[in-house]
């Protein structure tokens, strides 16, 4: 018989409140303190001041409160790739901001062209080639499409 225990014993955390990191208990707190006083008020002005029954007053309000709570627990509770919420964010907007990779497939007819016309000492620099013509087909770089038509390689 096997029984199959899970490799990874130092995330395995014991039962009951000692589940929860500093973290999540203090954002536990302020989304309590946040959804409670909404819940309370918004119930009694919609009893007060409508004719709606009790029940269909406090309905609403906790849904309302649940909105208002949300994205303060979204931020305790929150987890990917072993991030909070904000290193996350932080982490895809840097993400976004950094040029992209070209690659060129030395399969690709475009660049058997180019490894055709092109003499042995040129085929040393071949990729950094390829994208400095896409860049100037692009017409991000236009020093780089003059020093191609200066030098006669394009």
């Amino acid at each position: 018989m096997t029984i199959n225990i899970n490799k990874d014993i130092t995330k395995i955390k014991p039962g009951g409140i000692r589940n929860f990191s500093f973290r999540q208990i203090k954002y536990a707190v302020l989304t309590a303190i946040i959804v409670i006083p909404v819940i309370i008020i918004i119930s009694v002005i919609l009893t007060r001041n409508t004719s709606m029954d009790t029940s269909t007053a406090q309905t609403i309000a906790g849904f309302v409160g649940l909105a208002a709570g949300f994205p303060v627990a979204l931020t305790g509770f929150y987890k990917k790739c072993g991030m909070t919420l904000q290193e996350y964010r932080l982490a895809k907007k840097e993400c976004s901001r950094q040029e992209p990779i070209f690659y060129a497939s030395t399969e690709s007819p475009v660049y058997r062209k180019i490894v055709d016309k092109q003499t042995p000492e040129i085929r040393e620099g071949l990729i950094e080639h390829i994208v400095s013509k896409l860049l100037a087909k692009k017409g991000e770089d236009k020093d780089v499409e003059e020093e191609l038509s200066e030098s006669g390689q394009s």
